[in-house]
């Protein structure tokens, strides 16, 4: 039975090849050269970037298209064990002539869905992916549907998948951006995390077939995390590869070390040099990624930028016979990605608050913002909270609110109106006074 999908969004660095380079803030370059046509590397526990190089810029994914594919199907499928899958004909004949990379699956071979996600992932054979899709999504067509929802599910807004397997589609795209969250929520799943990890696998073919072996042996592509190979780093634990003939190689791994994990995309590196010899080494996609991991684990630390309570800055304050000021400190401990050489004493606070503030003030109470600041680039923020109460004198607010309605146009017109009448009442009494002199005169007389 197919489960229902579990919808959870948990959710480098290069000279670029006949493109501009595009760098965010709070992102590093490191000090030699990377080549490819967009890299993406991120902190996994902070969700913090530590490259972002045309992170947003549209290229083909190739088989990185198979991540997808994989975690529909642990999502959507109760029982990897017990759940076949079968390479129908038509499945098949679909990849007759592609040149696509294959797990060793002949017309109606059955295997585990387990197995097959191995076939996937490791020897990233195109057979395993339709027999997948055509299971999970009742249709190879239907599938490619759920694969688009999910990514838009996950948070991705420049991707659109146009097959489970990666061959060549103009409308098979993806950013390196994208591609990142997407392999960090494949990582997530248990399941995908063992399998990207495993450096040989056997499929157990069901079928007992004659003409063929009953067993399929599976290597991962992905040579660093095979030892003894001259890509193979300790600290990696996957997770794809992929090439395309016309847009050169990707890859998506992760490691850790110590309490610190990066993910790193690469996505278009280049197969050959521009005289067209291939690259030495080459496996450039891994042997970059290599030296990025060294200088990363080598060069940076999370670190706190901010510890609860401290007072940075004071507003005043009206309206309260406590305290005509108020002091402001962080609310929060903010970290940041920094590297090595940054001192924290070297960072600066941007305040972002009112130049004045009415009681009554509760402690606690948020009054602004302050932007953490090191060498003109914001690293982060953290909202910042008053460390008193303050009580609201009635008689200064009352008096305070006079005072500011005598500069309002109806009050002036109402003390206008006051003045005239209060002149108005003194004409009335003159006159009256004057009459009664006159009439009093003329009686005398």
């Amino acid at each position: 039975m197919k489960k229902m999908r579990i919808i959870t969004s948990i959710m480098l660095i290069i000279t670029i090849l006949g493109t501009t380079i595009t760098a965010s803030a709070k992102t590093y370059i490191p000090p030699f050269d990377v080549q490819a046509g967009a890299v993406y590397m991120v902190h996994v526990d902070t969700n913090k970037p530590l490259v972002a190089i045309n992170e947003d810029v549209k290229l083909p994914p190739a088989s990185l298209v198979k991540i997808m594919t994989a975690i529909l199907t642990i999502e959507n499928v109760d029982d990897l064990d017990k759940e076949t899958v079968k390479l129908k004909l038509y499945l098949n004949e679909m990849l007759v002539g592609k040149g696509a990379s294959l797990s060793g699956y002949w017309p109606n071979d059955v295997s585990t869905v387990r197995d097959a996600l191995y076939g996937l992932m490791l020897n990233s054979g195109a057979d395993a992916a339709l027999m997948l899709a055509d299971y999970v999504g009742d249709s190879v067509t239907h599938f490619v549907e759920m694969m688009n929802e999910r990514a838009q599910e996950l948070g991705c807004t420049n991707t659109h998948f146009a097959n489970p397997h990666g061959l060549p589609d103009e409308n098979n795209y993806t950013t390196a951006k994208d591609m990142a969250i997407i392999a960090r929520h494949a990582m997530t799943l248990p399941v995908f995390a063992e399998i990207v990890n495993t450096p040989t696998h056997t499929i157990k073919l069901l079928n007992n077939p004659t003409s063929h072996s009953s067993e399929l042996l599976q290597r991962n592509t992905n040579q660093m995390i095979q030892s003894g190979t001259n890509y193979y780093y300790e600290p990696v634990v996957g997770i794809k590869t992929g090439t395309l003939s016309d847009s050169g190689r990707c890859l998506v791994t992760q490691a850790k070390k110590g309490g610190d994990t990066y993910l790193l995309v690469q996505l278009s590196v280049p197969t050959h040099t521009a005289d067209g010899k291939e690259t030495s080494p080459k496996f450039l996609t891994m042997s970059q990624a290599k030296d990025i991991y060294k200088w990363a684990f080598n060069n940076f630390a999370i670190k706190p930028i901010t510890t609860v309570g401290e007072e940075i800055e004071e507003v005043k304050v009206k309206y309260s016979m406590e305290g005509d000021f108020v002091r402001l400190a962080t609310a929060t401990k903010e970290t940041a990605l920094l590297h090595s050489d940054i001192d924290i004493k070297d960072l600066e606070f941007v305040t972002d608050i009112p130049e004045v503030i009415e009681a009554p003030i509760t402690e606690g109470q948020v009054i602004g913002k302050a932007d953490i600041m090191f060498a003109g680039e914001k690293l982060g923020e953290v909202n910042l909270i008053a460390t008193d109460s303050l009580e609201r004198s009635k008689l200064l607010a009352d008096i305070g609110w006079f005072m500011n309605e005598l500069h309002t146009f109806k009050m002036k017109f109402v003390i206008c109106l006051i003045v005239f009448s209060i002149l108005a009442i003194i004409l009335l009494i003159i006159r009256n006074k004057n009459i009664k002199n006159k009439k009093y005169y003329g009686f005398n007389n």
